[in-house]
């Protein structure tokens, strides 16, 4: 949940899983809108170094505008957390030792092109 930031007005302190805390200023609904276009450019020029604007009715924080590239690793971040755990089932029924070659041999193809 987010919590205010003492002594800046319309801040708030977000954490995301406990592993990443900042600090963002929360934009109204309207306030984003307006805003828009000119963060396109901004997301432009600064790409991954941009910081999330953060926005949402009355500044209660419900939604943030991120770059695309940064949405993308953050997709791939987290598809790995999802299927972390049958990874590790798998690895503890015994299924997760199989060798590139042996998979590339039962998919009939040739293990030395995955060398």
């Amino acid at each position: 949940m987010p919590r205010r930031l003492s002594g800046t007005p319309n801040a708030y302190v977000l954490t995301y899983n406990g592993l990443m805390t900042y600090a963002a200023r929360v934009l109204t609904s309207t306030e984003a809108r307006i805003a828009l276009p000119g963060l396109g450019e901004q997301i432009e020029r600064e790409g991954l170094s941009f910081s999330p604007v953060v926005f949402g009715s009355h500044r209660k924080p419900v939604g943030a505008i991120i770059p695309v590239a940064l949405l993308d690793q953050l997709e791939s971040i987290l598809e790995d957390i999802a299927i972390a755990p049958l990874i590790e089932e798998r690895i503890a029924a015994g299924e997760g030792d199989a060798t590139v070659a042996d998979i590339a041999a039962n998919l009939g193809l040739d293990p030395a092109d995955f060398e």
